[in-house]
């Protein structure tokens, strides 16, 4: 991250950016190990599947003519709170996690665009090919566990 940042001049931007996601992920782990018990303490049967986490910002960029996505960056934190949902949690055992890393978003205005502050709030949920993508995906993991034939009982 130090050396990218001088090249798009915001080494404090992503240092600050890493400490955040690496609070984020360390509360992140305490609430998810208390949420999974909770549900399965209110519904000892309940069948969970866990949607993973895909990243809006993919392809974000600081200026609009910039080269660098330096959305990408977003990614190390992406695989580090997929990778604990799918294997980290002593809970995983109980349910199933989904891996949806292809889901399609909007597309966003540079950071540095007045734009941004909508495009953050608005864009980072799937569009509609997005949204299909992770209901196959969901329905991938749950026929892959009770057969074909069972999609049909849901």
């Amino acid at each position: 991250l130090l050396g990218v940042g001088p090249v798009i001049s915001g080494t404090d931007f992503l240092v600050t950016a890493l400490a955040f996601m690496m609070e984020g992920f360390s509360t992140y782990q305490t609430l998810w190990n208390r949420m999974i018990p909770r549900i399965l303490e209110l519904n000892p049967d309940a069948e969970i599947y866990v949607v993973g986490m895909y990243n809006p910002f993919q392809h974000l960029k600081l200026t609009d003519f910039s080269l660098i996505e330096f959305g990408r960056i977003a990614n190390v934190f992406v695989n580090m709170v997929n990778d604990f949902m799918r294997s980290g949690s002593p809970y995983s055992d109980r349910y199933t996690f989904v891996d949806v890393p292809d889901t399609e978003v909007f597309s966003m205005n540079a950071v540095t665009n007045p734009g941004f502050a909508e495009d953050f709030i608005l864009k980072i949920h799937p569009n509609e090919k997005g949204h299909q993508y992770i209901t196959q995906q969901l329905l991938g993991a749950y026929t892959a566990r009770h057969g074909s034939d069972s999609i049909w009982t849901l």
